[in-house]
């Protein structure tokens, strides 16, 4: 049976053939234990090559001087002559994209990003000619469009491009009140992610997709005006993950987590998060600093840095009112700096008291 090898970048590759080498010279492995630990590995180049570097700069290129001409001839064409254009410029990249598939693989994956972007320029310009979207709904649209072509390529940039149109959507629309689509975004790209695409990058994205669809939600609730709401279970799930990481995820679940802790737990610090008779602010604000000084007594290089956001937050708050803005940007660039130099003091701290071999 064929021995299956455990995949990993060369980085990680190079640092275990270091670390195999220092144990065979300590006379813990011998040469053939050594190469034997060492053919249970593979080294991948998991980013682009230089090659494919260059075919995505050519498919950018090629779609920006398709939509470059088109754009300076547009005032003086025909709606026939547009839309056939549009569609023909459309057609020709995937099927050249389908074509060259199998002998000239990096060339076919280029045609089918030009693809991906004249299919975005061909919602916009359509969308102006017969004024039926704007110019967020074409967002949407584009995001949700090159959705099967990430399931038929099975590729990461497409997934992430995907992504990133969703997120900027989600972002600019927020609180437009036409919420239910949201939730649509949010299980279609549960199930694109399941389908198996395992980039750290796309997980945090997909995941921050997934935060903005509660905050949707929470509004398909009529009358709901509750804001802080969504923001603390924000909070709490950034805790929870940061805590609880996804297995396959960790290190990305934890940065995942940590944003949305840091970001909406300094929210709710303000009195303006919380719509409600009651001073929840101060209740919050006092739990919050106590959970940081919780992490900071156990030595979190972490904690300091939010604690130096909770101080920099409230002399924002505070200062710029009354402060001559000279002196309120003068302070603030000293407290900048004695924050790096505290930083930089416990950093050192931690690595000299860490056990060594």
């Amino acid at each position: 049976m064929e021995q299956v090898k455990r995949k990993v970048s060369k980085k990680v590759f190079g640092l275990l053939e270091e670390e195999f080498s220092f144990l065979e010279s300590k006379g813990i492995l011998d040469a053939e234990q050594r190469a034997l630990a060492l053919s249970h590995y593979e080294a991948t180049h998991k980013g682009p090559t230089f090659l494919q570097g260059i075919m995505i700069a050519g498919a950018v290129l090629i779609g920006a001087g398709i939509l470059s001409f088109v754009a300076g001839n547009w005032d003086e064409m025909g709606r026939t002559i547009k839309l056939i254009l549009l569609l023909l410029a459309f057609l020709l990249a995937f099927a050249g994209g389908y074509a060259t598939e199998n002998r000239f693989p990096n060339t076919s994956r280029s045609l089918y990003y030009v693809f991906a972007i004249i299919f975005g320029a061909d919602l916009f310009l359509i969308g102006q000619m017969f004024h039926i979207a704007g110019g967020g709904t074409a967002f949407l649209l584009w995001g949700l469009g090159i959705i099967p072509l990430a399931f038929y390529l099975k590729d990461k940039w497409v997934v992430l491009y995907s992504l990133a149109l969703l997120h900027y959507y989600s972002l600019t629309n927020l609180f437009d009140g036409n919420d239910g689509i949201y939730v649509l975004i949010g299980i279609l790209f549960i199930a694109l992610w399941l389908r198996g695409h395992r980039s750290s990058a796309a997980f945090i994205l997909t995941f921050l997709l997934g935060m903005e669809s509660i905050m949707h939600v929470f509004h398909l609730i009529p009358g709901f005006d509750s804001y802080w709401l969504p923001f603390l279970l924000y909070t709490m799930i950034g805790i929870g993950i940061t805590y609880f990481p996804f297995n396959q995820y960790e290190n990305s679940s934890k940065v995942a987590g940590n944003i949305f802790y840091v970001v909406f737990g300094l929210i709710l610090t303000h009195p303006q998060a919380w719509n409600t008779g009651f001073a929840w602010w101060i209740v919050w604000t006092v739990c919050f600093v106590l959970y940081t000084l919780y992490w900071l007594n156990r030595g979190s290089i972490f904690s300091i840095l939010l604690l130096c956001g909770l101080i920099l937050r409230f002399y924002v708050d505070l200062a710029y009112d009354f402060l001559d803005k000279s002196l309120f940007f003068l302070i603030g660039g000293i407290l900048l700096l004695l924050f790096g130099f505290w930083f930089e003091r416990r950093r050192r701290v931690g690595n000299h008291n860490a056990p060594k071999s």
